[in-house]
């Protein structure tokens, strides 16, 4: 009875403290918010308020990376943010499933099923963007607003859609850029 207790008040005070963590504005709550949460940051990181993130500890966010509101990070199986990368509001970094396999055992007593999330270099996570276990995403790649990325992709990658599929190369537009300024 008593430990079922204090598990509870520790399972309150964790979720008052990233409340708090996620509530404070401005340059101040970045920098709090960087040395208070629990993740790993590097130099020159924004986590903006209103980003929640489920086991910080095992979230490593790269130098310069950029995260907007209202984001979401469950980082049980690992999250790494490439440095230079910028994450729009509302997205969901999700690093495990529940197992379902078992039709005899309800879903919530079957467990998770956790992998890596990496996320190169230079990329942009547009809004909504929903980023799933065991995705790797290449370095300079584009997800468009609302894709589901349940799948790794190559550098320079821009994908779009549910799921998310390649529809271009950021490669192919330097090369586009490149031909052009050559004609000016």
């Amino acid at each position: 009875m008593v430990g079922d207790f204090l598990r509870f008040l520790k399972s309150e005070c964790l979720e008052w403290h990233r409340s708090f963590l996620a509530a404070i504005p401005g340059e101040i709550g970045c920098k709090v918010r960087n040395g208070l949460y629990g993740y790993h940051a590097e130099r020159g990181c924004r986590v903006l308020r209103g980003v929640t993130i489920y086991f910080p500890e095992r979230l490593k966010l790269g130098r310069n990376v950029g995260i907007s509101p209202y984001s979401q990070f469950n980082a049980a199986g690992g999250i790494e943010i490439g440095d230079g990368t910028l994450i729009g509001p509302g997205c969901t970094f999700w690093s495990v499933n529940h197992r379902f396999q078992d039709v005899s055992v309800p879903i919530r007593l079957q467990g998770y099923d956790a992998q890596e999330i990496v996320v190169g270099r230079n990329c942009w996570i547009a809004a909504r963007a929903i980023v799933l276990p065991g995705v790797h995403i290449g370095d300079g790649s584009v997800v468009a607003a609302g894709a589901v990325v349940n799948r790794t992709c190559e550098p320079g990658s821009i994908l779009a859609g549910v799921p998310a599929k390649v529809i271009g190369s950021r490669h192919g537009i330097d090369d586009a850029n490149r031909e052009q300024a050559g004609r000016g």
